[in-house]
């Protein structure tokens, strides 16, 4: 009797006693290979997006039969059996799966700056820019009262301040300084134009209180009659200039003369300062009677003094004409938005005092008219120009 080998495979029992049979190994590995593959082509299927139907192609044994078909032929033809070169059905598939779908929120772009340079003008001055909004214009009871502590005589004078009131602009453009010699010439060489002093033959020469003198000749080249000149000031203030004057270089510089409004709220701010420096006085920060040296001074020569906007010598050095027609009352029935000063009148206002002028007269709400007739000239008086701004 031969001797039989009876020692069972524990694997075997197992899969007998559930009903199972073992597998050749080269069957298992096949399944093993298409459960893999199938978990792959579900993630990409995952990772493509959700709205269109999972790929089969994988497990369809006619997509199977394809593959294998694929790979016979490429291996008849170029000898190798590499899988690169074989088109995969899931493949076919992936070029037509839709894009995965996202939501963008894109954020709005900031708005521009406003672009703080104006147009080239005729008379290449540099201009500082006002902003729109509302400031308070004038004084109040309680400035009024602290200005009297010092000065009670002027009480009729600077009543005309009240009341304090708000007041609306739209934004534009103001120079940085008094108009110069040097541009004023500029204009007369280019338009042959003749002043009102020139053509009437004297201007005038105010030395303080009632004293005025009328010297023949005296006129913008000759500010103190024909033994001055202007040579060597071609960068002060022009001075012995009506308001018709500086009316028709504005005109020709492309700009115009400031409404009242715009001049205190270029020279004070909204913060309802005294000075464009503040609330304190300081005579080193401009041209004026405490510490002056008795004349005009080249624009720009107190930086210090600045208004809230950069424009120089709102106050001191010279008076400066600006476009309204002046009325004691005005500011009592003057309209909230833009107003442009009584409709008719005698005089013009002047703004910002000058050289022989203090403390008193030198406050952004100072307002003068005592004899500012439109073919009003003196040495003491100049002006600067606005314009509108294009935004």
């Amino acid at each position: 009797m031969s001797n039989v080998n009876t020692t069972t495979d524990p694997q075997q029992s197992t899969n007998k006693k559930y009903g199972r049979s073992r597998l050749p190994t080269g069957t298992a590995r096949r399944r093993s290979g298409r459960f893999l593959c199938l978990c792959i082509s579900c993630l990409l299927w995952l990772m493509g997006g959700c709205d269109d139907e999972p790929p089969t192609s994988i497990i369809d044994p006619v997509a199977r039969s394809t593959v294998s078909r694929r790979v016979s032929e490429s291996n008849t033809v170029s000898g190798n059996s590499s899988l690169s070169d074989v088109q995969h059905p899931l493949a076919e598939n992936a070029n037509k799966r839709r894009p995965r779908k996202y939501s963008v929120t894109i954020a709005p772009e900031p708005e521009p700056e406003p672009t703080w340079e104006p147009p080239p003008l005729r008379d290449h001055a540099p201009m500082v820019y006002v902003p729109a909004g509302e400031f308070k214009m004038g004084s109040s009871f309680w400035d009024i009262q602290d200005v009297l502590r010092f000065f009670p005589a002027m009480g009729e004078i600077i009543n005309h301040e009240l009341p304090q009131h708000t007041v609306y602009l739209d934004a534009f453009w103001i120079d940085v300084h008094e108009v110069t010699n040097r541009q004023f010439m500029a204009f007369v060489e280019g338009t042959g134009y003749v002043t009102d002093a020139e053509r009437i033959g004297y201007g005038m020469i105010w030395e303080g209180g009632n004293f005025w003198q009328r010297p023949r000749g005296a006129n913008w080249r000759h500010p103190l009659g024909p033994g001055s000149s202007i040579e060597q000031l071609m960068d002060h203030p022009v001075v012995q200039v009506s308001y018709n004057d500086a009316l028709a270089y504005a005109k020709w510089a492309g700009k115009r003369l400031p409404t009242e409004a715009e001049w205190e709220k270029a020279a004070r701010g909204t913060d309802k300062r005294i000075y464009p420096w503040g609330n304190t006085w300081n005579p080193q920060l401009l041209n004026s009677a405490e510490r002056g040296p008795g004349h005009t001074m080249p624009v720009g020569s107190y930086p210090n003094g600045a208004s809230p906007y950069g424009a120089l010598d709102m106050v001191g050095n010279v008076w400066e004409w600006v476009a309204d027609w002046y009325s004691a009352t005005y500011y009592r029935k003057s309209p909230r938005r833009n107003p442009q000063g009584p409709a008719t009148g005698i005089h013009r206002v002047l703004r910002g005092a000058c050289y022989i002028n203090g403390r008193s007269t030198t406050r952004c709400t100072h307002r003068d008219n005592h004899v500012s007739v439109p073919e009003f000239r003196v040495q003491l008086g100049g002006f600067r120009c606005v314009r509108d701004s294009f935004e």
